[in-house]
């Protein structure tokens, strides 16, 4: 006998988890080396740009103060140059005695053609250095001079930082850089001045200034212009007094003091404005005074760095790329497996015990493969073990059901026969006998299980008959087997408790007998057998109870005989679809309706074991 076992549904829900766990798994695994991959090239993105673009600011902020350091001693030797100048008319006799002469008492003539040899003289000496300049005199006395005449010197005297040559007292003071519009030959040029009052024994006898071209300044930083970059020198009141932009010459920008406080001294750093970011870099050069400032927008800086980017991009990208095909390749690798282990566990299952698992993978893949194979052969042998146990249980307790039948039977037959000896009839008990011993060499000395319907129905017939010489013929049977019924399969002996239990529960409580009706019929590839009696009948809670018990599949002793023993003994070979109902009313009869599959001896062969396998 085969029985097909099936897994608890527990398994089945493990293997449904299990397997959606393995779909998470694969894409938890994708999508996590995905997002190692992408946190790996964006910190090494971020950290590339920000380290390139800090060391970047690095080299060129100190570059660049390199280079404003070098403007600031170029422009130093200029303003030193102008120093120079000056102390050389202001030292010269022939100009203080001038300067101190009545008007009328000076030979305008003979004064300025010496002024010009002079100048002359100084100009030759200075233009070693690239540096030109004009002389500007003006006198207490009414003397005026000027190396570039004609000159406009009364709305020079009108300036108002022509005052500030006043406060230093003899001391040199830089004028910054103004338009020189009273140079009546060169009105568009800008200069910035040197002066200074000329004393004499704290006598002021006028004004000295040298003028010196702005462009002298201009020319320092010229080469160091690229077109975007911006360069310019303040004094310490913040004017300018040079500047690549003409237009922001002589601008009061910010004084040195309050700069070095906002951008610190000698130094650089970022600035944003309106207009975008900045570079800023400085120097003060201490002799001068001066503070010599660069702006270079941070689009010019950055252009490498975007080219680096540009570079770092696309790495990532090409980068990017493999690390999905890898990344995959790892998780397929990983997962597929699983998968593959998952289906075997599935067909497994589904009752293919000789499948076996064979993993390609990691270690660990392999040995939870070997561990599957391992609990595939445990349960294959104990699977094999129950289902030898089993047969062997099944086929103990229908053999038991079974003669759970025949001692009652006999018992029964037995007591008849003794009653009529006491009742000195002897012929009918002779007869009687006669008849049990044919109905039981029909019965008990078949040794298979099943029987067909038509072999069921003769051995009622003799039941009844030896029932009738019990008594004296008030038991009629009558029968209606559909064609074809009669070659169905039932289990032997399974009618004649039914047929029993009505005649002595149904009929024989009545005085005048009853009749016994066997129908038979196919439906729905069933065999339905019913058994009707017109005796006493039950109750529906009698009926109700009887019911309960034989819809149990279990049997409970040896004295539970009868309907109960007949349902439990159809369950357990056919199965919980099939069995018995029961229908009664008091005083009209009993109907009990026995379904069977409708199986005959070429469909199911006549061994036992055969038989079973339902």
């Amino acid at each position: 006998m085969m029985i097909t076992l099936k897994f608890p549904q527990i398994l089945k829900d493990m293997k449904l988890n299990k397997r959606e766990k393995i779909v998470t798994l694969q894409q938890k695994l994708y999508s996590t080396y995905i997002l190692a991959f992408l946190i790996f090239i964006i910190m090494m993105f971020i950290g590339s740009y920000f380290t390139v673009k800090n060391s970047l600011i690095t080299q060129i902020g100190n570059s660049r103060i390199d280079v404003l350091k070098q403007i600031a001693e170029r422009a130093n030797s200029i303003k030193t140059s102008s120093y120079t100048i000056s102390n050389l008319y202001y030292l010269d006799a022939v100009l203080r005695e001038t300067l101190n002469k009545p008007i009328d008492s000076i030979d305008q003539e003979e004064v300025t053609a010496y002024l010009d040899n002079l100048q002359e003289n100084y100009s030759m000496v200075f233009k070693e250095i690239d540096l030109t300049f004009d002389v500007i005199i003006l006198g207490e006395n009414g003397f005026n001079y000027a190396s570039c005449m004609p000159y406009d010197f009364e709305n020079l005297k009108k300036q108002l930082w022509y005052k500030q040559i006043y406060e230093k007292e003899g001391n040199l003071t830089f004028i910054s850089s103004f338009q020189d519009k009273f140079n009546l030959q060169n009105k568009e040029r800008y200069v910035f001045s040197a002066s200074r009052i000329i004393l004499d024994n704290n006598k002021n006898l006028g004004k000295l200034m040298i003028n010196i071209d702005e462009s002298h300044l201009a020319n320092l930083y010229q080469s160091t212009l690229n077109g975007s970059n911006s360069i310019y020198i303040i004094d310490r009141k913040g004017s300018i007094i040079t500047h690549n932009d003409k237009s922001m010459r002589g601008i009061n920008f910010i004084d040195v003091k309050r700069f070095k406080k906002y951008y610190g001294q000698d130094t650089f750093q970022l600035y944003k404005t309106s207009e975008g970011e900045y570079l800023i870099s400085n120097y003060y050069d201490p002799q001068t005074g001066w503070m010599i400032i660069e702006q270079i927008p941070c689009s010019e800086i950055f252009a490498p760095l975007y080219t680096i980017l540009f570079l770092l991009l696309s790495l990532a990208g090409i980068s990017l790329m493999f690390g999905l095909i890898i990344s995959y390749g790892i998780s397929r690798r990983v997962s597929e497996p699983l998968f593959s282990l998952c289906r075997s566990m599935e067909s497994f299952t589904q009752g293919n015990f000789e499948l076996r698992h064979m993993a390609e993978g990691y270690k660990e893949v392999q040995e939870l493969s070997n561990s599957f194979n391992d609990l595939a052969n445990k349960i294959k042998r104990l699977l094999k073990e129950i289902e030898e146990k089993e047969f062997y249980k099944r086929k103990v307790e229908i053999d038991f059901l079974r003669f759970q039948i025949n001692p009652h039977f006999l018992y029964n037959t037995l007591f008849s026969i003794k009653c009529l000896i006491d009742l000195e009839k002897n012929e009918q008990a002779s007869y009687m006998m006669s008849a049990f011993s044919e109905l039981l060499r029909a019965t008990l000395t078949v040794d298979k299980p099943f029987v067909t319907l038509e072999e069921e129905i003769e051995n009622i017939k003799k039941y009844i008959i030896l029932q009738n010489y019990r008594y004296e013929g008030k038991i009629y049977d009558e029968y209606d087997i559909e064609s074809g019924s009669e070659k169905c399969l039932v289990p032997n002996l399974i009618l004649q408790p039914i047929v029993e239990n009505a005649i002595f529960h149904g009929i024989t409580p009545t005085e005048e007998g009853g009749m016994i009706f066997i129908e038979a019929r196919q439906e729905d590839e069933n065999l339905i057998v019913s058994i009707t009696d017109d005796g006493i009948g039950m109750s529906l809670d009698r009926v109700e109870q009887i019911q309960n018990r034989c819809n149990e599949m279990h049997y409970k002793s040896s004295t539970s005989i009868g309907i109960t023993n007949v349902a439990s003994r159809i369950k357990m070979i056919f199965g919980e679809v099939y069995g018995l109902q029961i229908r009664s009313h008091i005083q009209v009869g009993t109907t009990i309706q026995i379904k069977f599959p409708a199986k005959t001896e070429s469909e199911e062969g006549s061994s036992d074991e055969n038989t079973n396998s339902r």
